[in-house]
């Protein structure tokens, strides 16, 4: 399919189309690894959004919001197995794959090799914990089995994550858009099959298999990529000791943001957990989140491409390259994110009505998501400029600041709504933390940057104020065609953009 898609844009407008972003490197680079990361990662969330369809049908909301507590504890203690080892490698493996190829593969060597006995002892640790876990912190002393499964997919998601990462950092977008490709048709055939058979267990069980069959794939991949790049074909543990301060210079930092956003994450999904009919509100809250996703995927594919570049561009070409790079990023997510934003406002009925009648709750969710995830995805592009500059211990400051938020909103909102109340937590945190992000960055790390995308923020905070007022305040008729002018409003910066580069393009 990769191939096909490829062969499209041999025509000869697609010669044009290099031709004009070789003018730019940096748009040239940017573009290209866009391009890559959306095949891959729009193939793999259409089809793991299906996956989600499937398995709450096949689960029910609470068999979904079983599957996700668990993921959630999962995703809690991979932080720790992960420790940030995957940035790390990407941000170094960039700056100097050309300038100093053998500091590069040490620093590569030395992540990698943490990672592996890192990921191995966290599985064990959560496996061992399982028991603990499900019976003090979930009260629910029967999903214990499901969480001792839970270590194996630490394991091989975790691990393959991180080697799958360091790609990145060779700018080897096409290798890991195969990957995603891969990883949205095993996702179909390893969870469904077994979860019709075997619930819960089964589901997770699909999961390992299918990260496990990744693996080697991916190996390969970085493989390829070292030889390439003329790294040293057998870097020693020795001599990748000599780069262990990376560790705490650059990965400790980045892992305690991570550690924070994983363990407030959790946190809220217990406190959602532990009410009445708890597990079946957390699963109508996972399932209006499988639509969120598909929001955020787009940023979070930008945010892969902009961190090599982010790193490479900062404090070797100057000022103006990186401030144009942090534009380039922030000004693309917010033409991305509003318009589905709004559609999934818009849509809430049809989109909850997909998951079955048992999920009709979802609607009052979906729409405090949506803003959410506009909000969130700003943040986190904001977050990859931290982690561009090193500056990794501000970000943790602003992200305490999140968690303190979030846990203290859904203390207040979650007893008496639910999983609404745990969806207006995210987007309290959310704003507050934008607030902050926002401003810290314009005024001192990167000055007047936000002026530039100034007008787009205004944009998206008027365009998605008017959808609640068109939700809570007009009948569904009229209301229909209201979010359809406001979607179309939202596509004018993008067609706007298209227009203007089009006229260059073909003069």
């Amino acid at each position: 399919m990769i191939n096909w898609i490829t062969k499209i844009f041999s025509f000869k407008y697609a010669h044009k189309i290099k031709d004009r972003f070789s003018i730019s490197p940096l748009t040239r680079r940017f573009s290209s690894g866009i391009f890559w990361t959306m095949i891959g990662n729009t193939v793999a969330r259409v089809l793991s959004g299906i996956g989600t369809i499937l398995l709450a049908r096949i689960l029910g909301p609470r068999g979904l919001g079983e599957l996700g507590i668990v993921e959630s504890t999962v995703a809690m203690f991979a932080v720790y197995g992960a420790f940030r080892l995957g940035n790390t490698a990407v941000r170094y493996v960039a700056r100097y794959r050309v300038q100093d190829p053998e500091k590069a593969s040490r620093v590569l060597k030395l992540a990698l090799s943490t990672s592996l006995i890192l990921c191995s002892i966290m599985g064990i640790t959560i496996a061992l914990l399982s028991k603990y876990i499900a019976i003090h912190s979930l009260k629910n002393a029967d999903i214990a089995g499901s969480i001792a499964i839970g270590g194996a997919l630490l394991f091989f998601l975790t691990y393959g994550n991180i080697t799958q990462q360091a790609l990145a950092g060779f700018e080897d977008f096409r290798s890991i858009a195969r990957v995603n490709f891969w990883r949205g048709i095993l996702t179909l055939l390893g969870p469904l099959p077994l979860a019709y058979f075997l619930g819960v267990h089964g589901a997770l069980w699909g999961l390992v298999l299918s990260s496990a069959v990744l693996l080697p794939v991916i190996s390969h991949y970085l493989h390829v990529n070292s030889v390439k790049a003329g790294f040293i074909n057998r870097t020693s543990i020795s001599s990748a000791i000599k780069e262990l301060p990376v560790l705490w210079q650059y990965s400790l930092p980045g892992f305690f943001v991570l550690a924070v956003m994983t363990l407030t994450i959790w946190i809220s999904n217990v406190i959602l957990a532990r009410q009445l009919n708890g597990f079946a509100e957390l699963g109508i809250f996972q399932g209006a989140h499988a639509w969120e996703r598909l929001i955020t995927f787009i940023p979070g594919s930008m945010a892969r491409v902009m961190l090599p570049i982010l790193s490479e561009t900062h404090g070797r070409r100057g000022d103006d390259e990186f401030k144009k790079a942090v534009s380039l990023q922030l000004e693309a997510v917010c033409m991305f994110t509003v318009p589905l934003a709004i559609a999934m406002i818009g849509f809430t009925r049809p989109l909850a009505g997909i998951f079955g009648r048992k999920f009709i709750g979802m609607e009052q969710v979906l729409p405090f998501l949506a803003v959410s995830a506009v909000l969130f995805s700003v943040n986190e592009a904001i977050r990859v400029i931290y982690e561009g500059m090193s500056r990794q211990w501000t970000s943790f400051v602003m992200y305490v600041s999140w968690g303190g938020a979030l846990i203290t909103a859904c203390y207040v909102l979650v007893p008496s709504m639910g999983a609404e109340g745990l969806a207006l937590s995210y987007l309290i945190a959310n704003t507050i933390l934008f607030t902050f992000q926002s401003t810290y960055v314009n005024r001192v790390l990167v000055l007047g940057v936000m002026k530039k995308t100034r007008g787009h923020f205004i944009q998206a905070v008027c365009l998605l104020g008017f959808c609640f007022l068109i939700r809570y305040f007009l009948p569904s008729g009229p209301a229909t065609f209201a979010y359809i002018f406001l979607l179309t409003c939202s596509l004018l910066p993008i067609l706007s953009k298209l227009r203007a580069e089009s006229g260059q393009l073909f003069h």
